[in-house]
């Protein structure tokens, strides 16, 4: 053993020589090649050769044996040691597979001197790859597990199984290779097609709006194809053959027809595969009337179907016929009408005799129809009419003695029966008029122009034929004690002026012209000839003829309301709705 040798040792020291034992040096050891050689960049040129067993210790000093070396364990097979922990071993094995490189268990691999990446076996069979601290990929005898994302650079996934046209389908755990199967399919090359005969009608969308081309439809007789239009002409539908009917359905003319001119034309209407109800022309019955259209409620037409129709166009229903709505048309609609039995049929004719009848319902009993042996026993008085024709009651039919007396006084408005000028003809007449004829106080025009006073008297004028004419001034009430007074017209009904002393303002009475409904006409005269104010009720209008002068004037009505002023030098209108105001534009002319 060579201490304390600093320096280098070359071939020239020990040319294929040998240095048995260890070699400790204490310091740096240069080992370099020949001072000839062309290769000084070298560290060894040539080589270092190590007895196999011994070591090619690292580190320690002379009085301390080193624990990290290089050692050939067995043949072929070359351990590095750091700190007496085998951290690598190289085995040669006849190149290939059986050569390797191996590192102990648990021990990690680091790829970044010693940062946060690298591979290590983290248990049994169990490899685990570290990126950046985090764990990126775990490897096992059975399963490799990303714990994120894993992209393939290349174009193809190989599995364990690579069924054409399967695709990797998850179920809830994992993902399988699923071929794709039911309504569609998909081939290698990723095309999809749908199976035949899969699509239903909920499948399709209701905006689909499928074009005719895309369909199987195509043109044949009598039909046609424009775009996405079917155009139908003449016959469409062949019935080949029916189990009852044999011939063929036609659309020209919208016929049903029987090639042999014989037998039925039926359509039967089935529910379920059987059928309710059956329509069509029976063409002969038992009663020897053929071509009857008919509709029965069996699984075939009948004699008595339910509808019959003859040509002429009379219906024969079997059952009950109800009428939804409220009218019944017939081909006599006479107003007035009614549908009368005549033992065969009911046939729309009038009522007549002694009641008539309107088309509203009401029935009218015809004058003197009704006969005393008409009645079933006395009418109550209060259902008799007022007797109007003379001769009718006998005087001695009145029972005066029997009657009530009347209890109080006689008065103006109480009635009696006079016998008109002794001429058979009866009227009323109120006791004022005895009054007047027993007290002889009949005003005639002479004592009227002598009135001044008429008191008392609520009426003038009010029966005809009185006539009252008053001469000069009449006054009504007096100043302070004010009187109503009421101008009839003509019409009964009607009121031609009404004074009410208290209707007015504060009291101040009021004069109305007419009544609602009932208006009167009147006339206003000026002093000049021609001029005068004429009220027309009948259109409402009055007419001026002369010079009407107001200050301002209101326009109102449903409309608008108006206020037209009279300023010094224009003419101003005011909507009283809105609040604003205008002004009238004039123009001075020549008032010559």
């Amino acid at each position: 053993m060579a201490r304390g040798l600093i320096g280098t040792i070359n071939d020239e020291i020990a040319s294929g020589g040998t240095v048995t034992g260890d070699l400790t040096v204490e310091g740096d050891l240069t080992i370099q090649g020949s001072s000839t050689s062309s290769n000084y960049d070298e560290v060894i040129d040539g080589h270092v050769q190590v007895t196999s067993t011994n070591k090619l210790k690292f580190g320690g000093d002379t009085s301390t044996d080193s624990d990290s070396y290089i050692l050939e364990s067995s043949a072929d097979v070359l351990d590095v040691y750091v700190g007496a922990v085998k951290l690598l071993s190289m085995t040669e094995a006849g190149g290939g597979a059986s050569d390797k490189v191996s590192i102990p268990a648990l021990t990690p691999l680091y790829l970044d001197g010693g940062g946060n990446s690298y591979i290590a076996e983290t248990a049994g069979d169990t490899v685990k790859i570290v990126t950046g601290g985090s764990n990126s990929l775990t490897v096992t005898a059975s399963t490799t597990t990303v714990l994120g994302d894993l992209v393939i650079s290349g174009d193809d996934l190989f599995m364990a199984t690579n069924t054409s046209g399967a695709a990797l389908i998850g179920d809830g755990t994992n993902f399988n290779p699923v071929v794709i199967g039911g309504d569609i399919s998909i081939g290698t090359t990723g095309t999809a097609a749908i199976g035949s005969g899969v699509i239903l009608d909920a499948d399709v969308n209701a905006s689909a709006a499928i074009a005719i081309s895309k369909t199987a439809l195509v043109a044949g007789t009598n039909i046609s194809l424009s775009t996405n239009t079917l155009n139908v002409d003449d016959a469409f539908l062949i019935n080949s053959g029916n189990d009852a009917t044999t011939g063929v359905i036609t659309s020209a003319g919208y016929k049903l027809n029987v090639t042999n001119n014989s037998g039925d034309v039926a359509i039967e209407f089935q529910q379920g595969g059987t059928t309710t109800y059956t329509m069509g022309i029976d063409d002969a019955v038992s009663s020897g009337t053929a071509d009857l259209f008919k509709i029965h409620s069996d699984t075939a037409l009948a004699d008595a179907s339910d509808f019959i129709m003859d040509k002429s166009g009379n219906v024969t229903i079997g059952g009950d016929l109800t009428v939804s709505g409220d009218d019944l048309y017939m081909g006599t609609n006479t107003s007035g009408y009614v549908l009368v039995a005549d033992g065969t049929n009911f046939n729309p004719v009038a009522i007549s005799g002694d009641v008539t009848l309107a088309s509203n319902g009401a029935v009218t009993i015809a004058s003197t129809a009704v006969e005393n042996g008409m009645l079933a026993g006395s009418i109550a008085d209060t259902k008799l009419n007022q007797i109007t024709t003379a001769n009718k009651v006998d005087i001695g039919a009145l029972d005066i003695d029997g009657a009530t007396d009347i209890g109080e006084a006689l008065i103006d408005a109480d009635l009696i029966i006079v016998d008109n000028g002794a001429g058979g003809t009866e009227r009323s007449s109120a006791m004022s008029r005895v009054k007047t004829y027993v007290a002889d106080v009949t005003l005639t025009t002479g004592t009227q122009a002598a009135l001044t006073t008429l008191a008392g008297v609520t009426t003038i004028g009010a029966s005809t034929p009185t006539t009252t004419n008053v001469a000069g001034i009449l006054t009504v009430g007096a100043s302070g004690s004010g009187q109503n007074v009421t101008f009839y017209g003509g019409d009964a009904s009607a009121i031609g002026l009404v004074w009410d002393e208290d209707g007015g303002t504060a009291s101040n009475g009021a004069l109305t012209l007419g009544a609602n409904t009932h208006g009167i006409d009147f006339t206003v005269y000026g002093d000049g000839s021609g001029n005068k104010m004429v009220w027309d009720s009948s259109d409402n209008s009055l007419t001026v003829t002369g010079t009407l002068q107001t200050a301002d004037l209101v326009l109102n009505n449903d409309r608008g309301h108006y206020l037209i002023v009279e300023e010094e030098d224009y003419l101003s209108i005011k909507n009283e709705k809105t609040g604003k105001l205008y002004k009238f534009v004039l123009e001075e002319i020549d008032g010559n």
